[in-house]
């Protein structure tokens, strides 16, 4: 096995820990993680990219041999994540220690 796909290996195992471990830290010390606002969306895109190339064939084939099925639980995915996104802001109080409002709050008027 090469060394990409050890170290390919041990981050997908480990992902979960890391985004924790990270949340963790820039929770505690916000600053040093305002920088990255600027980088979300390409970021992201780099995720999503990542997580196309693992898509084959028959995925697709199920998605078109049950297409209600799969909308259905598309749309439910989408109201459960703005759900709880709401809940969860209205819960916490965004402040200048939290992060979320120095970037959200870059977005506002």
């Amino acid at each position: 096995m090469g060394l990409v796909e050890k170290i390919s290996g041990f981050a997908g195992k480990t992902f979960t820990l890391w985004v924790i471990i990270f949340a963790i830290i820039a929770y505690i010390m916000p600053n040093h993680f305002i920088w990255i606002g600027d980088y979300i969306v390409p970021l992201l895109g780099i995720v999503m990219f990542g997580m196309g190339l693992t898509l084959s064939a028959a995925d697709f084939k199920e998605v078109f041999r049950r297409p209600k099925r799969s909308s259905t639980r598309g749309s439910r995915t989408l109201y459960h994540y703005a759900i709880i996104s709401v809940c969860i802001s209205n819960r916490v109080r965004f402040t200048e220690r939290s992060g979320c409002w120095c970037y959200f709050g870059r977005m506002l008027p």
